[in-house]
């Protein structure tokens, strides 16, 4: 995708961001997740054609997930700088991370009770 647009072939992307991070955990090169991008807003037409948008967040809105199995959350930039997907202006946001175990999935609460 960057090619078409002039980028260098080495540019960032979703898959370099991911393995950049997870070098560390040997992850398996071949078990590639689907990125889940929260602040992009890509929307497919009738016509089959995708029209990217400025993402509908502003500063200081939360995301809040729940998640039910043990989970790996990478959380990285969209190196997109094509589109106005991530806002438009290439300026750095800064994000938090909040990471609460709830009480029917923490390990604590996970083990039988004597």
């Amino acid at each position: 995708m960057y090619v078409r647009f002039g980028r260098d072939a080495g540019h960032a992307n979703c898959a370099s961001n991911f393995f950049r991070n997870v070098a560390d955990l040997g992850w398996p090169r071949h078990l590639l997740p689907q990125p889940w991008n929260l602040f992009m807003r890509a929307v497919v037409r009738e016509s089959g054609a995708i029209e990217f948008r400025r993402p509908p967040y502003v500063p200081g809105g939360t995301v809040t997930l729940k998640v039910l199995c043990p989970v790996l959350v990478v959380v990285s930039a969209c190196p997109d700088d094509c589109y106005p997907t991530n806002g438009g202006d290439g300026s750095v946001r800064a994000i938090s991370v909040v990471i609460k175990p709830g009480r029917e999935t923490s390990p604590e609460t996970s083990q039988a009770e004597p």
